[in-house]
């Protein structure tokens, strides 16, 4: 099985956050996205119960990538991130749409997500991303059951 697992790079929430032309200004050094630790998380979990690959995948500014070493050091395998100057600042859809590209690029079986990113609060890319790769998405995962060769997940009740 190979899992792609979605984390994005962050300006620190430590430090104050600056805007240029009504968009954020990323600096060289970012951090993984505390919500995304939620996704790594049952990646890694996955990994072990079913022996599977799990890749990072980004898009976004590069700088240090300590975002992604961060997710990295949590225990993916490996990671794939696309810089481009064309792609700055791009809305949710386009987003999507170069993140399905990136989990074709991983051959990924399953795609999975955090909550929703705390620089955008959007909270549709996941859906968009299933939409364009033709998968289901489950949204807010609340528990899963599996056995040796099955996986259940369950929605959260709202």
């Amino acid at each position: 099985m190979k899992i792609a697992v979605c984390a994005k790079q962050i300006p620190d929430p430590a430090i104050a956050v600056t805007y240029e032309n009504g968009t954020i200004v990323r600096p060289d050094e970012q951090v993984l996205d505390d919500t995304d630790r939620y996704g790594i998380e049952v990646a890694l979990q996955l990994k072990e119960k079913f022996d599977a690959e799990v890749t990072v995948i980004s898009m976004g500014k590069l700088g240090t990538q300590k975002g992604i070493q961060q997710a990295l050091q949590m225990g993916a395998d490996k990671a794939l991130v696309i810089e481009d100057e064309s792609l700055k600042n791009s809305n949710s859809l386009m987003t999507s749409n170069v993140l399905s590209e990136i989990a074709k690029l991983a051959q990924a079986d399953i795609v999975i997500f955090g909550t929703e990113s705390s620089d955008g609060y959007s909270g549709v890319v996941p859906q968009q991303v299933s939409r364009y790769l033709d998968l289901p998405c489950i949204s807010y995962v609340m528990m899963k059951y599996s056995s040796p060769d099955k996986l259940l997940l369950v929605p959260k009740k709202l």
